[in-house]
């Protein structure tokens, strides 16, 4: 494990972790910690110019889709504005005009089998819905 000054700590008894954003760290669960490090490393990736907006976002909410609510607000809440009203913009163009699938499907392993598709997208529309709702928030200045 890295320390605070690395990235990660052990905070609360080992209960949570701590990602360290360019302006404090960030408090995460145990399940969450590798999906949030992943995502701000696309963070960081999109910063630089290594990926496109589009890359980011996509990857960045299949992540997301990953990890509990607290955490999935804390990350957004450590974007820069800019970036969370585009990701906003992305994630809702995609669920508009696509619908619920383009984020559903990663977590599909046979796609010969329509009921493993009826009960993913059944387990997986909730949490996009509330990613939505999460971003859009955000977005508006509510984190």
């Amino acid at each position: 494990m890295k320390g605070r000054d690395g990235g990660w700590g052990t905070l609360g008894a080992g209960k949570r972790w701590s990602v360290t954003t360019k302006n404090e760290p960030l408090e995460v669960c145990p399940v969450c910690g590798r999906t949030v490090e992943r995502c701000q490393r696309l963070l960081a990736h999109l910063n630089t110019g290594n990926i496109t907006l589009e890359e980011f976002a996509y990857n960045v909410a299949i992540d997301l889709l990953r990890g509990c609510v607290n955490c999935v607000w804390g990350f957004l809440s450590s974007m820069p504005d800019g970036t969370a009203t585009r990701f906003n913009e992305y994630l809702h163009s995609v669920c508009e005009s696509e619908g619920y699938m383009p984020f559903v499907s990663p977590f599909v392993i046979n796609f010969l089998c329509e009921q493993e598709i009826a009960s993913k997208k059944q387990a997986i529309e909730p949490k996009v819905v509330e990613l939505c709702r999460l971003t859009q928030a955000r977005a508006a200045g509510g984190l």
